[in-house]
């Protein structure tokens, strides 16, 4: 039926028959009515504009979820950092403290790390594969600290020929 059809079927006089249709359509609309109420607490302005806050602090903002959730795993990172550097520094100081204090233990630093001699020796370097990877890792990371060795002595041959 049309909407026109509707109106007059309502508004025709009132007998049982007309009574009955009008109460029909009548009720359609108050059911398709309740179908779709929402109730008034969220239809309130305080419950929108509060869930539209939330949901714009959770996923838009710049301090979202995710980003509170990278900025955290990033600190624990670096605090894990932290401890390690300071142990570096620790060992490093306590090293030092050993190296200034006994010059037994000076001198052999200084021949194994910078392959140091005294007047008239021979040094000799025997390298392992292991030792060897590290050396060269060293030498790439910072090739003014680590001095390489010096090379080997030449040995003349005496004898001559005649």
């Amino acid at each position: 039926m049309h909407e026109d059809e509707e109106e007059e079927l309502i508004n025709a006089p009132k007998t049982n028959a007309g009574k009955r249709l009008g109460n029909m359509l009548k009720n359609r609309g108050e059911v398709q009515k309740k179908k779709f109420k929402i109730p008034k607490f969220f239809r309130s302005f305080y419950f929108i504009t509060g869930s539209i806050f939330l949901i714009w602090m959770l996923f838009f903002d710049i301090n979202d979820l995710y980003t509170q959730y990278q900025r955290r795993e990033k600190l624990k990172q670096l605090q894990k950092d932290k401890v390690f550097y300071a142990n570096g520094i620790k060992k490093i100081k306590d090293e030092r403290a050993r190296l200034s204090t006994d010059p037994k233990k000076l001198e052999k630093f200084a021949r194994e790390k910078y392959y140091m001699k005294k007047k008239g020796e021979d040094v000799y370097v025997v390298v392992e594969e292991k030792d060897k990877e590290e050396t060269v890792e060293a030498k790439v990371l910072n090739p003014k600290t680590n001095a390489t060795p010096p090379p080997a002595p030449i040995k003349q041959d005496t004898t001559q020929k005649k």
